[in-house]
């Protein structure tokens, strides 16, 4: 067993949490207590000891800095070359390891950083890890604290577990005739500013002539010829060119397909103007589920319209289970610095949010639309799933329903899975998730109830 010692009056629920979270993919249980224990592997945080690992207490976040560790890199807020130091008789981290990590999984930066955009966005460029963001830091802290274990106790192992992606489409129109689509497309022409004007005109009378947003099958045909799982999220309420842009009871035929498939799964991509009214949601997952007759319990965002702590909160209580909003609209990386699925942490209620969240890694439009080559677009996913496969992680990817018609984008989306599905990767959708989901619930609440 591994048994974190602390100062009762230093530790509290959301460090706990954190050291959960920390310690989670090492085969042994975790216990916290406030004295050391024989037999055990005794960690000392915030307390100073002669023998085993120390770890020092720190509350200090004003600036991250980042140094090497192998072939990535590990921040902190303290200016050190090395995590830890390591002497005859114990390991001492140069660093607050846990609080740090603390900072990260919780997302305690978006509490206190005000800046949004303009659709009121924590934005990637907003975080003080903005220049890092394809690193998952917390996974790397991870993997520090168990090479520091190691040292002293080259008996313990990591649990086997295989790295997980899971596909996964935004359905944010069927139809690409609909007037909400012309008035978004008008909107594109007026404003855009990524693609040429000819080029924005030219999408326009494309979709003008012809319906060529409605992609479903494209997509059934492809990962079904692959053996993979993913999962359409479709959007209800409020119809607006950024809210619901469809009648989903037009297209049964295409969506009993989908609740027909033992590879397939159906969610909600909540509206833009609910992502904070959860009673609001619960009229949508109720429309999405007299429309499809599926459960609808996985979820993510229109937009990637996220605050936290509510939103996850008006999820939870409209019944969502699993969520994958958590990305940057701006630029792809880990906004949790990690490639794993967790259960979020309200640092306002001071307690989880009883919902599990799977990273987004990868959205497609934000490296598919850059002015660069097929090949260099490519390395840049390619970044990120490696970091996931690096860390056994499980995380999210990102193709529009709309999008596979394009050539490269289908390209693209059959690169990754064929890549992936080279390197040992396994292809879920959150059902798969619910067991590991209910067993961190209650591990996770075990530790917090001896918190005081």
């Amino acid at each position: 067993m591994i048994n974190i010692v602390v100062n009762k009056d230093r530790i509290n629920k959301e460090l706990a949490y954190t050291i959960f979270y920390l310690l989670r993919k090492i085969d042994d249980d975790v216990e916290i207590s406030y004295e050391e224990k024989q037999g055990c592997i005794n960690i000392y945080y915030g307390i100073e000891a002669e023998t085993g690992i120390v770890i020092p207490f720190s509350e200090n976040h004003n600036e991250l800095n980042f140094s090497d560790y192998k072939e990535s890199k590990f921040c902190s807020f303290e200016k050190i070359d090395e995590p830890y130091s390591v002497f005859d008789q114990k390991i001492k981290f140069n660093f607050d390891i846990i609080f740090t990590s603390k900072y990260f999984i919780t997302l305690q930066e978006e509490y206190e950083i005000q800046k949004r955009d303009d659709k009121e966005r924590f934005l990637c460029q907003f975080s003080k890890r903005n220049k890092y963001i394809n690193v998952p830091f917390f996974d790397i802290n991870a993997e520090i604290l168990y090479d520091a274990i190691k040292i002293k106790f080259p008996q313990v192992k990591l649990k086997e577990k295989s790295p997980e992606i899971m596909l996964s489409h935004d359905v944010d129109s069927l139809n690409s005739r609909d007037k909400y689509v012309f008035l978004h497309n008008c909107k594109s022409i007026l404003m855009g500013k990524n693609d040429s004007l000819s080029k924005r005109i030219g999408i326009m009378l494309r979709d003008i002539i012809k319906n060529v947003h409605l992609q479903i099958p494209n997509y059934l045909e492809i990962e079904n010829s692959y053996g993979v799982k993913s999962e359409f999220y479709f959007i209800a309420g409020y119809k607006h060119r950024l809210g619901k842009r469809y009648e989903l009871s037009k297209y049964n035929d295409y969506v009993k397909k989908i609740h027909e498939s033992r590879n397939h799964k159906i969610g909600i991509h909540t509206n833009y103007f609910s992502y904070l009214d959860e009673k609001e949601m619960k009229r949508e997952i109720e429309e999405i589920e007299n429309n499809t007759h599926a459960k609808v319990d996985s979820c993510r965002n229109h937009y990637l319209r996220f605050k936290m702590p509510e939103t996850l909160e008006c999820l939870q209580k409209a019944g969502v289970k699993f969520d994958s909003t958590v990305g940057y609209s701006d630029v792809n990386g880990f906004r949790a610095a990690s490639t794993d699925a967790f259960i979020p942490f309200n640092l306002s209620a001071n307690n989880i949010v009883p919902i599990y969240e799977i990273p987004l890694a990868v959205m497609d439009g934000i490296v598919m639309e850059k002015n660069v080559s097929f090949e260099e677009k490519w390395q840049e996913i390619k970044v990120l799933l490696d970091n996931t496969i690096k860390h056994n992680g499980t995380a999210s990817v990102l193709w529009h329903q709309r999008v596979i018609l394009d050539s490269e984008y289908k390209d693209m989306y059959k690169k990754i899975i064929e890549y992936c599905l080279k390197q040992g990767c396994n292809f879920i959708f959150t059902d798969d998730l619910t067991k590991r989901y209910l067993e961190e619930r209650e591990k996770i609440n075990t530790l917090l109830e001896k918190i005081k």
